[in-house]
C-alpha cells in the first residue's frame, strides 16, 4: 500500500513522530494511517490526506484589514482627488470635520463590509508599480480605539483588485 502524504510532528522534547497517512476508507469519512515505526495501520477519525495536502498559504489569514466597527471613530476613503472624512464622537457619525450629521446605518453598512474584505490571493513577489498601486487608485483608512489602518487599492482588473495593506501585504482581492 503507498503513502499518499507524511505528516512529521516534532515533539516538546525534540523527538520526531512520522505519521504516514494512506488511502480513505471506503466508509465513514476517515483514512488509513500508521505512525513510521509500526507495522499495523489504525484509520483516523478523519479524512487526513484532506488536511495533509496543504500549502503554506492555506494558513495565512485571509483579513486585509482589521479594525473594529464598533470602536471606529474616523474613516477616511480619498479617490480621484476627493477626500472624504467621516468622524464619529459621543452624539454619532458627521461628514467632514465640521459638516452635516452621516446617515448612521449607511455609515455601519460600510464598516461592516470593509471588515469583511479578504484577500483570494497573496501577491507577495509582485511589483506594486505593476500592479497599479503607485500610486494607488483609492485609499481608505479606519481609524479606531488601536489606532489606524489604511488599504491602497489598484485599478480593478475584471473581478479582482490588487490591494496593499497598511502592514505592506500585496493581495489580489475577489
Amino acid at each position: 500500500e503507498s503513502t499518499r502524504a507524511e505528516i512529521r510532528l516534532k515533539k516538546a522534547e525534540g523527538a520526531e513522530v512520522v505519521l504516514l497517512v494512506g488511502r480513505d476508507s471506503p466508509v465513514g469519512y476517515k483514512s488509513y494511517v500508521m505512525e513510521g515505526s509500526e507495522d499495523k495501520p489504525h484509520v483516523a477519525s478523519t479524512r487526513l490526506s484532506e488536511l495533509a495536502h496543504r500549502e503554506l498559504g492555506d494558513f495565512r489569514a485571509r483579513e486585509v484589514w482589521k479594525f473594529s466597527t464598533y470602536d471606529a471613530r474616523r474613516i477616511r476613503i480619498f479617490q480621484n482627488g476627493v477626500d472624504l472624512i467621516l468622524r464619529k464622537d459621543d452624539s454619532g457619525w458627521w461628514l467632514g470635520d465640521s459638516g452635516p450629521r452621516a446617515d448612521k446605518e449607511k455609515v455601519s453598512t460600510w464598516l461592516t463590509q470593509a471588515s469583511a474584505i479578504k484577500a483570494k490571493e497573496f501577491l507577495d513577489s509582485q511589483d506594486p508599480v505593476a500592479l497599479g498601486l503607485q500610486p494607488p487608485v483609492a485609499t481608505l483608512t479606519v481609524e479606531d480605539s488601536e489606532g489606524s489602518t489604511t488599504l491602497e487599492l489598484g485599478k480593478a482588473q475584471g473581478e479582482l483588485t490588487p490591494a496593499k495593506s497598511s502592514t505592506g501585504v500585496l493581495v489580489q482581492l475577489g
